[in-house]
């Protein structure tokens, strides 16, 4: 709307500057006629226009650094000791298992020793007390010579040994003597023939846990005694392996 009186303007203008009117006898001019477009609609952009975001400004430009997760690797394996052993017995346990100070490692260091091959009897069995005062009597306080097989640890990480005191080995001349059998595992052992065949000879002979109970009191009898020292003069079939004792 506000066009139109600019286009009626335009077109009177060019009416009255015509050369010759109407009044004085001159051709009537000759209407011009301008033909004005409307005005073209606005279409939108077919494409949107191109807006590359503004990174926000940070707030905290301080880098906080994350220390590394540990993973705990595996526990280390204790050095293996030498197959024998010099050691000093300075307590007993239990009926199958000794603490020794062991000759080269810190004095300070008490190892654990279970007897190898043997199964001592049970704590309630009558012969349970006996096994004990004899280990003690028989290593308690004195240097013994500790011998290895292949396995040389329990899962509780105690050394298992055979244990010879004066050339003797303490594992069989205790089965011998009935105050334990041979373990399970005996038959996979070095000395698996001296261990079954001291059991076989307890059995016959009905010594310890092979025979009747001892007396009220757990304490070795005088023959008890005595057996025990003629079997301790007795050398197992297999000695102490082929070199010389420590």
């Amino acid at each position: 709307m506000a066009r139109r009186p600019l286009i009626i303007l335009a077109v009177l203008l060019g009416f009255s500057s015509t050369p010759g009117c109407g009044a004085s006898g001159e051709p009537t001019p000759t209407l011009l006629t301008v033909a004005v477009s409307s005005p073209t609609a606005f279409v939108a952009p077919t494409v949107a226009p191109t807006r590359t975001p503004r990174p926000p400004t940070p707030t905290y430009t301080r880098v906080v650094p994350i220390p590394p997760t540990f993973t705990p690797g595996p526990s280390p394996t204790p050095t293996r000791l030498p197959a024998r052993t010099k050691g000093l017995v300075v307590g007993i346990q239990d009926s199958r298992t000794i603490e020794v100070v062991i000759e080269g490692q810190p004095l300070s260091r008490v190892f654990v020793v279970r007897l190898l091959g043997v199964e001592p009897p049970l704590l309630s069995a009558p012969w349970a007390g006996v096994a004990v005062e004899w280990l003690g009597t028989e290593v308690g306080r004195q240097v013994v010579v500790l011998e290895s097989d292949e396995m040389e640890r329990d899962a509780q990480g105690n050394l298992l040994r055979y244990v010879w005191k004066e050339g003797l080995m303490v594992n069989v001349t205790m089965v011998r003597q009935g105050l334990a059998t041979a373990s399970e595992d005996a038959a996979d052992l070095d000395y698996s023939a001296d261990l079954l065949d001291a059991q076989s000879s307890a059995r016959n002979d009905e010594r310890g846990l092979w025979g009747p109970p001892p007396t009220s009191a757990p304490t070795l009898t005088t023959t008890q005694v005595l057996t025990a020292s003629l079997v301790a003069t007795q050398t197992p079939t297999a000695t102490l392996k082929p070199t010389s004792s420590p």
